[in-house]
């Protein structure tokens, strides 16, 4: 009786040690990521990163037309009033093709100034400034796609997993998403909806981002934004370390096509609490 008793405390001992197992169903990684991605904002709030970014124009031929390479920073800050945030990326841009840009603002000071539609405008506007080739774009943000984790923006979303591979005791997925809601992440020029697909590769286990990757087509423009997230030993997060445009416009009396690769190096905080009042 007391050897039973004995096995039987063991065994319900092990059964309490046994590790938890991931939920890696679609619903199950979509909860991880999302859970992820809030925790991973607050944590990367007022944090900014060297900058090389290089913007080149092709003809039809492929031909580079022009090549455009910008040096600075890259700010990762929260914008927003008392009822609602926005998590930007701003490219603080020092030097263009070796020139020192003169009538750079300074950041910190911006996102302190007016209301967040205000602020919001000119920052985008910033983030577009120097952008070649005759396709408009302002979301030029290697963190973009997270957003379509925050919770807010959950819900206008359709979400599937690819794929699922295990290797060396650990599980990655790759989580495809597909905008349904016409409050769209990113519009066109003339305020209509352009909606947005692509893909999240994930740790399955944590939930964390290794890489991102967007696309759309509207009126013959077709874009596609990645972006490779590297860990960073000093901030202890996975950072982005390199991010990758191309746009493309082919209609019967226009052709463009625009590649861009930027990368990140030396992230640090800037120290710096904002929140500005309406």
């Amino acid at each position: 009786m007391k050897l039973l008793l004995a096995a039987l405390v063991f065994a319900t001992a092990a059964t309490a040690a046994a590790p938890q197992t991931a939920d890696t169903s679609t619903r199950g990684l979509t909860k991880s990521a999302a859970a992820y991605v809030a925790e991973y904002q607050s944590k990367m709030l007022y944090v900014l990163a060297d900058e090389e970014y290089t913007q080149r124009t092709f003809d039809q031929a492929g031909n580079v037309m022009r090549e455009r390479m910008m040096a600075g920073d890259l700010w990762l800050t929260f914008v927003g009033t008392d009822q609602h945030q926005e998590w930007m990326a701003v490219h603080d841009v020092v030097m263009v093709d070796g020139d020192v840009v003169p009538d750079r603002k300074d950041i910190r000071s911006l996102i302190q100034l007016g209301r967040f539609e205000s602020v919001a405008r000119e920052l985008l506007a910033r983030n577009a400034r120097f952008n070649i080739g005759g396709i408009e774009r302002n979301f030029n943000e290697p963190t973009l796609p997270l957003l379509v984790l925050e919770a807010r923006r959950l819900s206008g979303f359709s979400f599937d997993r690819k794929s699922l591979t295990r290797k060396d005791g650990k599980t990655s997925a790759v989580l495809g998403f597909e905008e349904k809601d016409p409050a769209t992440l990113i519009h066109d020029t003339r305020g209509r909806p352009v909606p947005v697909k692509g893909e999240f590769e994930m740790d399955a286990d944590t939930g964390e981002i290794r890489g991102t990757r967007l696309e759309f087509k509207i009126d013959g423009v077709a874009g596609e934004l990645s972006t490779a997230y590297k860990n960073d030993a000093k901030l202890e997060l996975w950072v982005p370390v390199t991010f990758t445009e191309r746009y493309t416009r082919k209609t019967p009396t226009n052709f463009d096509r625009i590649e861009c690769q930027a990368t990140y190096t030396n992230y640090r905080k800037f120290g710096a609490t904002v929140r500005i009042k309406k």
